[in-house]
């Protein structure tokens, strides 16, 4: 005991280091960005709050691919923060070895340990009580929610649910959940991370036709992914089927944390482990988002049924039931927090969601609103009241739907993930722009973009793909084209480059977003709030709104770790709903604890663009010889 207090402890004294950044947020990259300290993000209560016995304090986790990070929103105001914490794996808890979150395997084979969340989560629940005013807040929250990234599972045995309904307070969740001479609470000890690209084969299964493929999308908003869990569940079961046949509930991580933290159910502690959000269970290649149930096919395919329905009806009872309802709480806490913790013990769980629903969230967007991530690899969320699916992008279901919505309609969110972000720009920054982002927004400025047909029909586009593209699929490569489609070495005038670059990418967001958006005039957005480190360039931004035709807005949030603050809405959604008999949906509880009018929904934003209307409509000209060109690349047709 001495020995694990004397870890944590010095895990502790490490803390002192940036966090990532979800302003930042770049979900396809294995690289931090700056953010703000550790020790700098620790607020003291004030004594108001201290005196209040009715202080409400709701909490989000976001447990991510490098870090766990939680936000401690105020229940009594305008749902600010008053503190936030984070452990970083590599550096706080460098017993695992990972880098970057992970481990590298052969064969493409990506994973992290279960083990070190675990850890994770003790080590983040010692600081925050160590830290001053800790223990007080901890006292006061109502209600705890969170994510964590998507696709990741976890295998649970049959030896979880006594593990989990006996939790010793005394002892570390790791120290009790994994044993080195008995059977664990898990039959594996890692979970396969988003990064892993070792399921090919079984990706290829899901459909060898286009049909298939077809099929799979139409169904689960998404084409087959190596990176989805169905095809990871599905190798497992190929190649280790002891450990399947052994294992007896499957979670994603997101509903491994509300496992952790929720009460189980039943008697004799029969259904300790949680159910999945139906929002992240959208990211399995598995759910059938039209039927909101488990999709008989797929499941057959993956257990390897052979027809008569056992093995497709054992993985469906592995799988567990699914969470529709976004304001449900899944019950209190387990008294495990609360014994070693100090966590109020009517503190409410609400299912945890995945990265990307949870930012969604955090945005409290409008119907037609888009995010645009700039980052390492760029990034595009919508939010849309249309199930509209395609191969080139996802389409989940919208993590704070209810049974009572509005004419019973349910939304949606898209999203649209790009491999090459700011790396292609930096390339041509540096080709063409001295390495200077001055001298390249002088180019881009010094060039007109078109203003009518004859403009656009002039008007040469070029392809960078310095990585595999994920959309268009297969795109690989730098290619030029003139206007009449052929392929060129090089544009009329080089110095055209850095505008190019521009118009590319968001010729692509456009054709794309616009898919997303049919129930939008136009197939364009209603507004775009950008995020990420493209973000502070204002000459992109002003491109960006001209092809894309829409005001672009920088949110001025009180916190950039937006995954948790998403779950930390959420909880206070679901806790005014359960408790204080509020009738309203998710973004209207929002905007109304904030104060804010319907245009106001994101907090405080700074319009910094507005859409040039004829440079948009002469676009729409340049649209399709772009997308031919596209196509042909991705088909080896040029």
């Amino acid at each position: 005991m001495e020995k694990e207090e004397e870890e944590e402890e010095e895990a502790r004294k490490r803390m002192d280091v940036p966090l990532a950044s979800p302003m930042n947020w770049d979900p396809h990259t294995i690289q931090l960005q700056q953010a703000f300290p550790f020790h700098q993000q620790q607020l003291e209560p004030s004594e108001s709050d201290k005196d209040s016995k009715e202080a409400q304090v709701f909490l989000g986790l976001d447990l991510s691919t490098q870090a766990l990070k939680a936000t401690f929103l105020d229940g009594r105001g305008q749902l600010d923060v008053l503190a936030e914490f984070g452990v970083r794996f590599d550096d706080d808890l460098p017993e695992f070895g990972t880098k970057s979150g992970v481990h590298l395997q052969p064969e493409g084979t990506v994973t992290s340990p279960i083990k070190m969340w675990l850890k994770a989560l003790d080590l983040i629940f010692h600081c925050i009580s160590s830290a001053p005013g800790g223990r007080h807040l901890l006292a006061r929250t109502s209600a705890v929610g969170g994510a964590a990234q998507q696709h990741a599972s976890v295998f649970w045995s049959a030896k979880a649910n006594q593990l989990l309904s006996s939790l010793d307070p005394e002892l570390s969740l790791a120290t009790q959940l994994f044993s080195d001479t008995d059977v664990g609470a898990f039959t594996k000890d890692d979970s396969p991370n988003w990064q892993d690209s070792s399921t090919g084969e079984e990706c290829r299964e899901f459909g060898n036709e286009e049909k298939g493929k077809g099929e799979v999308v139409q169904k689960t908003g998404s084409r087959p992914h190596e990176r989805f869990t169905g095809p990871q569940i599905m190798k497992l079961r190929k190649l280790e089927p002891t450990v399947y046949q052994r294992t007896e509930r499957i979670s994603l991580a997101s509903s491994f944390l509300t496992t952790l933290f929720a009460k189980g159910e039943g008697e004799e502690h029969k259904n300790e482990i949680a159910k999945m959000d139906e929002s992240d269970a959208c990211g399995m290649n598995l759910w059938n988002i039209e039927r909101s149930d488990w999709d008989n096919d797929l499941l057959a395919l993956v257990s390897g049924d052979t027809g008569e329905g056992k093995d497709r009806e054992e993985l469906r009872r592995k799988l567990g039931q699914v969470e529709k309802d976004g304001r449900k709480v899944c019950g209190k806490i387990r008294s495990w927090w609360c014994d070693r913790w100090g966590i109020n013990r009517d503190c409410l769980i609400t299912p945890f969601t995945g990265d990307n629903p949870s930012t969604l969230l955090s945005f409290t967007l409008l119907s037609g609103d888009v995010i645009v991530s700039l980052g390492t690899s760029d990034t595009i969320l919508i939010s849309t009241t249309t199930y509209h699916p395609s191969g080139e992008y996802h389409v989940f279901t919208y993590p704070a739907n209810y049974p009572e919505a509005k004419e019973g309609k349910r939304s949606f969110m898209g999203m649209v993930c790009y491999k090459n972000g700011s790396l292609p720009r930096e390339l041509v920054r540096d080709n063409y722009a001295g390495g200077e982002w001055g001298e390249f927004n002088e180019l881009v400025k010094m060039y007109p973009q078109p203003k009518d047909e004859e403009d656009a029909r002039e008007r040469e586009v070029g392809f960078w793909w310095l990585k595999p593209e994920i959309v268009p699929h297969n795109g690989f490569g730098i290619h030029k084209f003139d206007k009449d489609g052929n392929r060129i070495e090089e544009f009329k005038d080089p110095k055209f480059n850095p505008l190019a670059i521009l118009e590319s990418q968001f010729l692509s967001f456009r054709l794309r977003a616009k898919e997303m958006l049919v129930d939008q005039p136009g197939g364009r957005p209603n507004r775009i709030f950008a995020v990420g480190g493209g973000s502070s360039n204002p000459v992109l931004l002003q491109i960006l709104s001209n092809i894309l035709g829409a005001n672009v807005f920088l949110p001025k949030l009180s916190s950039t770790n937006s995954c948790s603050i998403g779950g930390a809405l959420k909880a206070y959604w679901a806790y005014n709903t359960l408790v204080n008999g509020e009738d309203l949906c998710f973004e209207d509880s929002v905007r109304r604890a904030r104060g804010h009018d319907v245009d106001g929904r994101v907090g405080e934003a700074r319009l910094v663009a507005r859409p040039d209307w004829k440079v948009f409509e002469a676009f729409g000209e340049v649209m399709d010889r772009f997308a031919d060109c596209e196509r042909r690349l991705c088909e080896g047709l040029v």
